[in-house]
């Protein structure tokens, strides 16, 4: 079985490549769309979600962030309008460290290869938008495949209070759950994908939880 590691940094990859593509192919009228958006609130191309402005193209949505002075071009593959309906559960402490997260996930997963592509789209968005350090995890010492890559990566549970974790996992509910240091994304099948840009969408304000 292909160590899972290599297709984490695979999958890293690989979407880096398609999101480089998609900035570089975008047509050329999308400013003209997102002027459009803006005069009308909303058009078939996308529409404003809280002063943020969301274009669909290439089977994803894109927005821009300002940080420190800087504008992002993030890309995701709901809407914040098809995930803010997601509860969270719970709260996070106000003095969390945010410039090193670790990332995990159980490696003995039913859907591993569900959790491990959201976990590296968590990865490469909180990267490119936060410009945080991110550190891939297991949540135990096994694997599937016979070279047990977890032997070489940190065994980083939520009870791990001195760091802060973020868990992707599958679960029957799609819900993210908050305990102090650590935000767990759950849900069945793709689901996932949804509960990891509902985070997302809390971290860079787009989704207002007041």
């Amino acid at each position: 079985m292909v160590n899972m590691f290599i297709l984490l940094a695979g999958v890293i990859i690989v979407l880096g490549l398609i999101l480089l593509g998609v900035r570089l192919m975008q047509p050329e009228s999308i400013d003209d769309w997102i002027k459009d958006i803006i005069e009308q609130g909303s058009t078939e191309h996308g529409f404003m979600y809280n002063g943020f402005v969301f274009v669909e193209y290439d089977n994803l949505w894109h927005t821009e962030l300002q940080n420190g002075g800087y504008v992002y071009n993030l890309h995701f593959h709901y809407s914040p309008a098809h995930v803010d309906s997601i509860p969270v559960k719970g709260s996070m402490a106000e003095d969390l460290d945010t410039s090193e997260i670790y990332i995990t996930f159980d490696p003995l997963e039913e859907n591993l290869s569900l959790v491990v592509t959201a976990a590296a789209e968590l990865n490469l968005n909180l990267v490119k938008g936060m410009g945080v350090r991110t550190i891939p995890a297991c949540l135990r010492n096994e694997t599937k495949d016979e070279d047990n890559a977890c032997s070489t990566r940190p065994i980083i549970t939520c009870d791990d209070k001195d760091k802060t974790v973020l868990w992707v996992r599958s679960a029957e509910t799609t819900e993210i759950l908050l305990d102090d240091n650590c935000a767990v994304m759950q849900g069945p099948n793709e689901e996932v994908f949804r509960a990891v840009d509902r985070l997302l969408y809390d971290w860079y304000g787009v989704i207002d939880n007041d």
